[in-house]
């Protein structure tokens, strides 16, 4: 998916901390406006905000500014500061200004953000500037959905509760278990699978341990466990945690 323009559009929410007077809000302070955006000269750490509140977060590619349509004032330099719950603020680019390539009022630059930057809101800093703190804006970017979690189950397995033999054949070479699993409610559609291993027993006569555990043969109701391993390599004992989830389509 390609970068479009979020503050133009409506699709990013902007804010300011402060406005000269109620003509020179961020609101409408968009890229060949007739207006800008212009601080309160008390305001002594002046920004602007853009916060995307639909489900998920935002990724932003590029940041366009241009000056103020009616004098000769832009910003030169700025920091940017970005959260992903609204709680915790961290600086982009540890917190290095990023030169802004403005050299007069109404020729917009694009600075591309590399990499781009993930991030619910994004606040801009000017750090310099010729004239005065103004500027026009656009923040090109693409939806990032978040998926929620809509059914879940989980379970331990192990081979110790007595339901199986001892995983032990005497045998070298490559050797597969296959442990079924059959879930408590079962699901609408296939689920997701992860597991971690808990625990594991194992002989060798050789000098390291092969094995793997994979989850396959997922359907709505369980799915199977499939144990390998390999050489002389002879497992005895092994448990595991297992999460099964759907995902928001």
């Amino acid at each position: 998916m390609s970068y479009n323009p979020g503050v133009s559009t409506g699709q990013l929410n902007v804010s300011h901390s402060s406005a000269i007077t109620n003509n020179f809000t961020i609101n409408g302070a968009t890229i060949n406006a007739n207006k800008c955006w212009h601080p309160a000269a008390s305001d002594t750490n002046p920004c602007v905000t853009a916060s995307y509140t639909s489900n998920g977060i935002a990724e932003i590619g590029s940041i366009q500014l241009q000056g103020r349509p009616d004098a000769d004032q832009w910003v030169t330099s700025f920091t940017l500061k970005y959260t992903l719950d609204g709680l915790v603020w961290k600086d982009y680019n540890n917190g290095t200004p990023i030169p802004t390539g403005l050299n007069d009022r109404n020729t917009p630059q694009t600075i591309t953000l590399s990499p781009p930057l993930r991030a619910q809101s994004v606040t801009l800093y000017p750090s310099t500037f010729n004239g005065a703190r103004t500027l026009r804006w656009e923040i090109n970017f693409k939806p990032i959905p978040r998926q929620t979690i809509t059914n879940f189950e989980f379970g331990l397995f192990s081979t110790r509760d007595g339901n199986y033999p001892k995983l032990y054949d005497g045998s070298n070479g490559d050797k597969r278990y296959e442990i079924p699993v059959k879930f408590a409610t079962g699901f609408i559609r296939p689920p997701i699978v992860t597991s971690n291993l808990q625990n594991i027993n194992m002989s060798k006569t050789g000098q390291s341990f092969k094995y793997s555990f994979i989850a396959h043969d997922i359907t709505e109701d369980g799915f199977t466990m499939l144990i390998r391993t390999w050489d002389e390599c002879q497992l005895e004992e092994i448990s595991f945690h297992w999460l099964a989830f759907e995902l928001s389509q």
